[in-house]
């Protein structure tokens, strides 16, 4: 399994990438056995880009930074993904996430935006699953836990699930939801 064992990322350059994939700053570590597709563009000027080992980037993808990749990570082609953004072992990704953290084996292989979000493991977002991440009067985002609205000082939230939460296709996310598998709730954001 490519997340099994210790890695080890290594600093690459430029001139040790493979043909077609695009650059831009200089903080880039790639672990063991990872692929990288032509026409992958890497933006690490904002912070580093850390691809563990055996992961697998399909072409026309942004990956931009600061981003860590967790062992065995899929990024499907057209991919968007944006700093501050940290994906655990055997994810599979596509579509647009920004300044997100996702738990191990979490599924969003298809299009649609996950923002400022929280997901945790074995996660399934069904196919052009979206969230909000930015209330429409731009003020400071409650969420609600299970013990009613809890300001959270923030402007962007967008939505926090739990292990093993699963959507449907074309599910619709408001600003701050929270979705728990476990107790079979979901609060929305207030």
């Amino acid at each position: 399994a490519p997340w099994a064992g210790p890695s080890r990322p290594e600093r690459r350059s430029p001139g040790r990438l493979p043909a077609g994939v695009w650059l831009l700053g200089d903080d880039l570590w790639l672990a063991d056995h990872v692929s990288l597709a032509p026409g992958v563009v890497i933006d690490a000027r904002k912070g580093p880009v850390i691809l563990d080992r055996g992961c697998d980037i399909a072409a026309h993808t942004l990956l931009e930074g600061p981003l860590y990749l967790g062992h065995g990570c899929r990024v499907k082609a057209g991919a968007r993904l944006y700093g501050e953004s940290s994906f655990g072992i055997g994810n599979r990704l596509a579509g647009e996430i920004g300044e997100s953290t996702f738990g191990d084996f979490t599924n969003k292989q298809h299009e649609g935006f996950i923002g400022h979000a929280v997901l945790g493991s074995w996660v399934n977002l069904g196919a052009l699953t979206t969230c909000s991440d930015l209330k429409n009067n731009y003020g400071d985002v409650k969420v609600d836990l299970g013990d009613g609205p809890q300001a959270t000082g923030q402007r962007f939230v967008g939505l926090l699930a739990g292990d093993h939460v699963k959507t449907a296709i074309g599910t619709l996310f408001n600003t701050g939801t929270c979705v728990d598998r476990k107790e079979r709730r979901v609060g929305k954001e207030c």
